[in-house]
């Protein structure tokens, strides 16, 4: 992963909001920087967390590895809070973006401002230094300011908070018997075609119309 993109402590408090909650459960339980390394080291992964170091072989060798990676004693700590459940390691898509976007444009700004490139010179730059990249997309992170605020997310464990939204409301939508008259006048539908389907759309709202006889209907044209 490009260094640009490795999260630090600091970083994680600047972007904070910007940080999915298991990101942050993660800060809180074994501290910034062990939880940093684990966001760099093993991005996207779900594992087990094991309950203890001397648990079947898996995961013991689980808990040597992650222990040799962010330490014994954040490794009890992450243990004794997640134990036994499936954790999925966020990427953390949004804040690192944002972080990106954010050096993106102070090296802009100092190329423009103290080193007086135009902007088409300062965009071509900043293209060079975060490659791949369009010079399009680098305009458009310029000219934006920083983000401070995130959509609600769901905990990325299996299940979680984020997961209880409200149900859609459905729009009513009342039939248009105006326009199957309309087009029986035209010729274009059968009447017992036009009253089925019209009886059928006010039947589901609970309510009946006359049979078709009863419509006050013109006479329907002869075809040429």
């Amino acid at each position: 992963m490009s260094s640009w993109l490795r999260l630090t402590p600091e970083d994680c408090e600047a972007v904070r909001s910007l940080l999915p909650e298991t990101a942050l459960a993660l800060i809180e339980t074994i501290g910034a920087q062990a939880a940093c390394t684990l966001l760099n080291e093993r991005p996207g992964v779900t594992f087990v967390v094991p309950r203890h170091a001397d648990a079947n072989p898996a995961g013991a060798r689980r808990w040597a590895e992650l222990a040799e990676l962010i330490g014994e004693p954040e490794m009890v700590a992450l243990a004794a809070r997640f134990g036994g459940e499936a954790l999925s390691v966020p990427v953390c898509k949004a804040a690192r973006d944002e972080l990106r976007d954010r050096r993106m444009r102070a090296l802009f700004d100092r190329l423009t401002q103290v080193e007086k490139f135009s902007g088409r010179q300062a965009v071509y730059e900043v293209g060079l230094v975060f490659a791949p990249i369009t010079s399009r997309a680098v305009e458009l992170i310029c000219n934006r300011g920083d983000r401070s605020e995130r959509p609600r997310q769901s905990s990325l464990f299996f299940g979680g908070e984020g997961m209880n939204h409200p149900p859609a409301t459905p729009i009513p939508v009342e039939p248009a018997p105006d326009l199957f008259l309309t087009l029986y006048a035209a010729a274009l539908l059968p009447i017992d075609v036009v009253c089925a389907a019209i009886d059928g759309a006010h039947e589901a709202q609970g309510r009946h119309l006359p049979q078709p006889g009863a419509w006050p209907l013109a006479e329907r044209p002869e075809r040429d």
